[in-house]
Parts: C-alpha cells; sequence; structure tokens
C-alpha cells in the first residue's frame, strides 16, 4: 500500500509523525520564548538591544530572535540553542525579573523539543540532516553536505580535482537528418594526487539501449595524431605533471587510468578526452529508443562539476533537457540503478540555456575550456554558431554519482 505521495504507507505515516512532532515542539518553544520576551519588554527585532538588555553575547540572542522571526519552520533546527546556551539564557532571564512560571514553561518546551529530537533522529546534526529536503528554496544545507563529503573523500582516496567537465555534442546527421551525430568530450581540470596511490579512473566510455543493450560505437579520436594506445587521450590540449596512462577494458567499456605519480600542487595536471563517434543515432522515437540520456559518471573527490549538453539549434527546438543525480550505492554504473527513483540525489541546482555564440564554453572553472571544445567542433565540421548549450554547475558533485541530462526523444 502506498499514499497519494507514492510513499509506502508505512514510511509515509512515520515521516508524518515525524514532521508533526518537530512542528509542534519548535513552535511550542517559539511560543513561550514571545511571551517572555513580551514579559521583559525586549523588542525581538532588535537583536543588540535585546543582549544589551539580557546581558548575554549578541550571536546567543541572535539565535533566539531568529527563533522568534523565522518563517520557513524547518529551518528553525539550525538556530535553536544548545543545552549550555539555553541554560544561560533562563538564567539571564530569572536574573531580569521572569517568573518562575514561565522559566519553567520555557525549559519544560525546550525539553519537549530534545525528546522529539531523541526519538526521531538521535541527534542533532542528523536532525538537520532529515530536515534538508523538507526547506523549500535553495541549495546551502544540501552544498555543506556535500562539501564535507568532498573533504572526506580527498582523505579517504587521496586524489582531488578543482573541475570535471563533461560535455555531449549532438548534431544533425548531414546525409541522413532522421539520425545524429555524437561526441564527447571530459576534462578533469586540477587534478592531484595527495599520496601515493594505486591507479586511478580518469575516463571511461559507456553507451546503451532504453532496453539496456551495449552498442558498439565506432570511435574516432579528435587529436589529429593521437596516440595509438591512447587515442581519446588529448595530449595536446593537456598541461601539467601528467602521469603515466594506463588502458583496460571490459565487454561495451574502455577506461583510461592515471598511474602513480607526483604528489601535491607540483603534481597538479588538466588532462582531457573525446570521441566522435561515427555511428549515428536514432533523432525520433521508435520501438527501441524513446528516452536520449547523456551521463557523466563521478569517481573522483571534484569541487565544481560543469556539465554540458551542446546541441544543434534546429534539434533543440524540439526537446526539454532535464538533469537528475542517481547514487551509485555499489560504486560501479548498474542498469537497475540508474533511473530508479529510489537511488534519485536530491538537489536544486538547474540547467542553464547558453544562446550561440563563439565563446559559448567560456567558464572561469575551466579557462582552457572554450578553446578545447572548438577543436571538438572543428573535428566535426560543424561551429558554436549554430548550436545552443544546456548547463549544469554544481558544487562538490556527490561521489559516487551518476549525472544524468536526459530528454524525450521528438516524435517522426
Amino acid at each position: 500500500m502506498a499514499d497519494d505521495s507514492g510513499l509506502p504507507s508505512s514510511v509515509a505515516s512515520t515521516q508524518a509523525a515525524f514532521v508533526s512532532a518537530y512542528l509542534q515542539s519548535v513552535r511550542a518553544f517559539r511560543g513561550v520564548l514571545i511571551q517572555a520576551f513580551g514579559a521583559l519588554g525586549i523588542d525581538s527585532a532588535r537583536p543588540r538591544e535585546a543582549a544589551r538588555q539580557l546581558g548575554l553575547d549578541k550571536s546567543l540572542v541572535w539565535k533566539l530572535t531568529r527563533v522568534v522571526h523565522e518563517d520557513e519552520p524547518f529551518r528553525i533546527a539550525g538556530f535553536m540553542p544548545g543545552a549550555s546556551g539555553m541554560g544561560m539564557v533562563t538564567r539571564a532571564m530569572e536574573a531580569s525579573g521572569v517568573n518562575q512560571e514561565t522559566l519553567a514553561t520555557i525549559m519544560q518546551a525546550y525539553q519537549r523539543y530534545l525528546e522529539m529530537i531523541e526519538l526521531h533522529a538521535g541527534d542533532r546534526e542528523t536532525l538537520e540532516h532529515m530536515l534538508y529536503g523538507m526547506i523549500g528554496g535553495g541549495d546551502e544545507r544540501f552544498r555543506k553536505s556535500r562539501q564535507s563529503a568532498y573533504k572526506g573523500n580527498c582523505g579517504i582516496w587521496g586524489v582531488q580535482s578543482a573541475t570535471r567537465v563533461s560535455t555531449h555534442f549532438l548534431a544533425i546527421n548531414k546525409d541522413n537528418p532522421g539520425t545524429i551525430d555524437h561526441a564527447q568530450l571530459v576534462g578533469l581540470l586540477g587534478f592531484q594526487r595527495l599520496r601515493p596511490g594505486p591507479a586511478w579512473p580518469i575516463f571511461q566510455f559507456h553507451s546503451y539501449e532504453d532496453t539496456g543493450g551495449e552498442l558498439s560505437a565506432s570511435l574516432q579520436a579528435i587529436e589529429d595524431e593521437p596516440d595509438p594506445a591512447f587515442p581519446f587521450y588529448m595530449k595536446g590540449s593537456s598541461t601539467g605533471q601528467l602521469p603515466e596512462m594506463i588502458r583496460s577494458t571490459d565487454p561495451g567499456s574502455i577506461s583510461y587510468e592515471f598511474g602513480d605519480g607526483p604528489i601535491g600542487k607540483t603534481g597538479m595536471c588538466d588532462a582531457y578526452f573525446g570521441y566522435i563517434d561515427t555511428q549515428p543515432k536514432p533523432r525520433y522515437q521508435d520501438e527501441h529508443n524513446r528516452l536520449g540520456e547523456l551521463l557523466c559518471i563521478v569517481n573522483t573527490p571534484i569541487q565544481t562539476l560543469v556539465f554540458d549538453l551542446i546541441v544543434e539549434r534546429e534539434l533543440g527546438e524540439q526537446i526539454k533537457p532535464e538533469s537528475l543525480i542517481y547514487g551509485r550505492a555499489t560504486g560501479p554504473r548498474l542498469g537497475h540503478e540508474l533511473r530508479d527513483q529510489r537511488t534519485l540525489v536530491p538537489y536544486t541546482d538547474s540547467l542553464q540555456r547558453l544562446e550561440p555564440g563563439a565563446h559559448m564554453l567560456t567558464t572561469p572553472h575551466a579557462p582552457s575550456y572554450n578553446a578545447v571544445g572548438e577543436k571538438v567542433m572543428k573535428r566535426m565540421g560543424r561551429s558554436f554558431e549554430d548550436f545552443v548549450c544546456w548547463r549544469l554547475v554544481m558544487q562538490y558533485p556527490v561521489m559516487h554519482s551518476t549525472v544524468a541530462i536526459k530528454f524525450d526523444l521528438p516524435e517522426g
């Protein structure tokens, strides 16, 4: 059984009980706090003056005034004082003349708030994580969680990168307008090892149909004179202390890996990879393909992800791309996890449409990106002037995850 939200009834009822208990506890505390401020003649809209009247640290009083004035109830938890701070508040109120009955009511309300935390979350940090998805507007709390995860993964894995660029180019095939030409560009910029370690996967290629079957693609290098062993490595566009490159293959996939190399800033490098797919893809829906889906696999601690879908204008007018992030709890990309609503990662960053222009790909996150993208366009025999771009920029993308830009194929 499931309710209107699609959640199993047992899950929905548990969530509803938590939300109800949380709202009751914070509203009760706010109510008695307003009563106490009124009894003391304190204007909660003037936290500096309130701090002077109570003889308390202004940051502590500022939190109390935010509890009173915050319009979004799910944000109030972030301003609730801790136990020691609450002790200072009640002592200051008692010294200022608040009667014992009001003080007892305040402490009872605060105790019920603590009991709610113990029952539903266990601790304050977990409570705030539970509230993240209920807070409307903004991505600051999610970003802080992702930033913490990024720092932890840098320490765990011993690698990091400033920027990950992932770009898919879609152009209408000149000989058969019912099909699409595809190219991909991947850049890992500001990559560095923090300690010696094993080979690290940098570039991976996967391709599949809606049914899950692998496509045998005919790929061509973008570089004029590619390394035969690593044809998709754009060495001419890569800079810095580039480590040894290692190649591995599996059915339906290719992986390039960095071997061990120098550590720290002196070992930093920018590396680009890319290919042209000479096997045209269907432009319109058919019995096997109804969805266009381009992927970026995040398997490195990254500060900023720049994920671009670059589409010829005529095709761009026929599609409505959207972005999704799927958690990869298993590490590898598995078909059952992709497109599974249960593995979706919450975020509020959105796709932005960039209009045609010679400098369409320019971004401070990747100074060389536009020039490398021009190489791909030249190799495809195209120009940025004829394309539009949908861009997703995300700080501290989740590792491990698959970021997807997808759209319904137009009807023929």
